[in-house]
């Protein structure tokens, strides 16, 4: 039986730490890309991906890999209420605490989809310590894929 083929993107530094970490060390096989073209590259040559998941992502993703592959994002926001840019920002701002971290099938459009799941994301501390508790929490959802919980 072969290995499930799985990849991940993020351009974080937090994101490719707990790919490093964690992600990696999940069954099957991965692999880290932080440059949308060199993503696209490996969606070109890899016919027998599982799932592309997506951390903290800058880029639209096309409409030709969210339709070829399953392809799931995270947002630290309420999906479809909280969608858009900065809104870990936005709570913090507005002493809102905590957030919900949404795992979501990808479209072609921004921030829409299933949501497959959601936690609760504290918002103490940092941009930078919620955004780590928040891949690390990322992290876990990716091993209940993977298991075949979701």
């Amino acid at each position: 039986m072969m290995a499930s083929r799985y990849l991940v993107a993020g351009c974080t530094p937090w994101a490719s730490r707990i790919y490093e970490r964690t992600i990696q060390n999940l069954p099957g096989k991965w692999s880290y890309y932080s440059d949308p073209n060199e993503l696209l590259r490996a969606t070109l040559t890899e016919p027998d991906l599982s799932t592309i998941f997506f951390l903290h992502w800058r880029w639209k993703v096309s409409k030709e890999i969210t339709n070829k592959y399953p392809c799931i994002g995270f947002h630290a926001g309420k999906l479809p209420h909280e969608g858009g840019g900065s809104p870990v920002q936005w709570r913090i701002l507005e002493g809102q605490d905590p957030a919900i971290l949404s795992m979501f099938r990808m479209t072609e459009r921004l921030d829409e989809g299933n949501t497959i799941a959601s936690v609760f994301l504290p918002t103490h501390g940092s941009a930078e310590a919620v955004y780590s508790r928040a891949m690390s929490a990322a992290a876990e959802m990716i091993g209940d894929v993977v298991d075949g919980e979701h």
